[in-house]
């Protein structure tokens, strides 16, 4: 993808598009533009072959809009980033009509809710937030949690429990790869003291 992206730029470089000096600030924005609208485009196709449009745009647009501060565990490479992401999207469309227990759902939100809240957010593989970066985006991440908590509610107070159902996945999907990674942490840093300690 990056190898993609830098040609694109350098091509709208070469054609007097953009200046040589901003090659990279056009790779990040075509980068966080591909970001943005690949989730989005993923739900729509699998949520039309599925027959439940709404169901996976319910699902998508919490887990997009919250993992951006969260954070959470990415795959090395593209082609599986695709395919783990596509399959999380259908296994939890298609589980979200499977889902009759309000209670249930609503604890597993609850905790999923706390568990962000409290342990994010988390640095990515590549990008290591600083103590500041991690204050600021912590304060929008109990933020956007809470009104993703209460658009839920609403949805379901109006009758709709399925979709609210969808909303709540969305969450639990975020907290699930969260969790992931700071697992993966963890268990670096453990592996790294134990390495030193010998």
């Amino acid at each position: 993808m990056q190898k993609i992206l830098g040609k694109i730029s350098q091509w709208l470089a070469d054609e007097n598009v953009i200046e040589q000096k901003d090659k990279g600030l056009y790779e990040y924005a075509l980068k966080s533009v591909l970001i943005t609208i690949c989730p989005i485009v993923a739900a729509l196709v699998i949520g039309s072959l599925m027959g439940m449009i709404k169901e996976a745009v319910l699902l998508i647009i919490p887990f997009m809009i919250i993992r951006r501060f969260s954070g959470g565990y990415h795959t090395k490479n593209i082609w599986t980033c695709l395919i783990l992401s596509c399959g999380l999207i259908a296994g939890f469309t298609y589980l979200s009509q499977y889902i009759d227990n309000k209670w249930i759902i609503s604890f597993i939100t609850a905790a999923a809710s706390i568990e962000l809240m409290v342990l994010g957010p988390v640095d990515s593989v590549n990008y290591r937030l600083t103590y500041d970066e991690k204050q600021y985006f912590k304060k929008i991440l109990i933020v956007l949690i809470f009104l993703a908590d209460v658009a839920a509610l609403a949805v379901f107070s109006s009758g709709f429990f399925r979709y609210s159902v969808c909303v709540m996945l969305g969450i639990i999907l975020t907290s699930a790869l969260h969790l992931l990674r700071v697992l993966q942490q963890f268990f670096a840093k453990t592996e790294l003291m134990n390495g030193e300690s010998r």
